[in-house]
Order: structure tokens, then sequence, then C-alpha cells
């Protein structure tokens, strides 16, 4: 399971938007937690989450040495 640390940039696995981790720490039965901080339409907006629940955020760079048709 994916260790997260405080400022990592994460993403649910099953996408989303990008999250900032703001917090590491367990729940009341000891199981583990990640909170996260995003923005959506402006707002800011928080969340707990469970590690296998995310996957480390790796924006895609575009791929200079081979640039779409008709640039």
């Amino acid at each position: 399971m994916p260790q997260f640390k405080v400022g990592d940039f994460v993403i649910l696995r099953d996408g989303g938007q990008p999250m900032k981790v703001a917090r590491v720490g367990t729940d009341s039965q000891g199981h583990p937690l990640v909170n996260c901080t995003w923005f959506a339409a402006g707002l800011s907006q928080a969340g707990e989450f469970r590690p296998g629940q995310l996957r480390v955020y790796a924006p895609e760079l575009p791929d200079v040495a081979n640039p779409p048709l008709g640039s």
C-alpha cells in the first residue's frame, strides 16, 4: 500500500480532481486515513480517504518529440 506524505499530490484511483495531502492519520479504529484538500469550481473542498483509494498524481507532460499532426 502506498505511503503518502503531507504535501503529496494524489488523485482517486478512479480519476477526478488532483488533491493535496493535508494530513495522514488513523480513524477511531486505527485504520489509516488520508485527509486531502482540492478546489472545485473555485471553492476549497476537503475529504478523508483510505490510502487504497488514492494514487500519486503525475500530470501528463506533452510529448515534444512527437507533436500532434498539424502543429
